[in-house]
């Protein structure tokens, strides 16, 4: 069933075609995304981006310094997982899948950030004394989190195409290098609690 999807468009009508196919569990949305160092990069731009734009943003800011380290823990965020995964990849001989699971797993990165925004919309719009309420943001945070989790976790099994055991334990350990990287942050001068940050989408709304 994959085939029909091979030779398609590369644009990015295609990506979030491939984008919505894997967030519904469809594994053929994993043909949607080239296997192609541009196509890898293209995926990382949005989030480089960003970043860049809080490194310009910290710069001009007085107490500039704890600005800076979380600027830099977002880039380890970033790129931290693709080297992870490649590592396991090459360990497992799925090298060759690396370079398109990459480039998805990427991609779907966002797909939580649109959940979570979709959410919040429609309950602004439908129940909006709800929307304002503390426990709702906590459980839509909490819920679109152990999406994520999913969602990780399935890319990595269909795009590296490897058993289920095997995609958990990458998820883990992609998990575990930015939450070291977080630690390790806030043990070091100026001993900032930059690991708490990691938290605070699940503290969403608390008063």
């Amino acid at each position: 069933m994959s085939g029909e999807f091979r030779g398609a468009g590369t644009g990015p009508k295609t990506v979030l075609r491939g984008m919505m196919l894997l967030a519904l569990g469809r594994r053929e949305g994993i043909e949607c995304f080239r296997a192609t160092p541009d196509a890898f990069l293209a995926a990382l731009a949005p989030g480089i981006a960003l970043n860049l734009v809080s490194l310009v943003i910290s710069l001009m800011q007085p107490g500039r310094g704890v600005a800076l380290t979380r600027v830099a823990l977002s880039f380890c965020a970033l790129l931290g997982p693709p080297v992870v995964s490649h590592i396991m990849a090459r360990f497992w001989k799925r090298e060759v899948q690396w370079l398109r699971y990459a480039t998805a797993a990427a991609w779907c990165e966002w797909v939580t950030v649109l959940v979570t925004v979709i959410a919040l919309l429609v309950a602004a719009l439908i129940m909006p004394s709800l929307a304002h309420q503390p426990a709702f943001g906590k459980a839509l945070m909490v819920t679109t989190e152990l999406y994520g989790v999913w969602l990780g976790w399935f890319v990595a099994r269909v795009g590296l195409g490897i058993g289920a055991g095997k995609a958990l334990l990458l998820y883990a350990l992609t998990v575990l290098f930015v939450v070291g990287c977080y630690a390790l942050a806030s043990v070091v001068p100026p001993h900032h609690a930059y690991i708490m940050d990691l938290f605070k989408p699940v503290m969403f709304g608390k008063s």
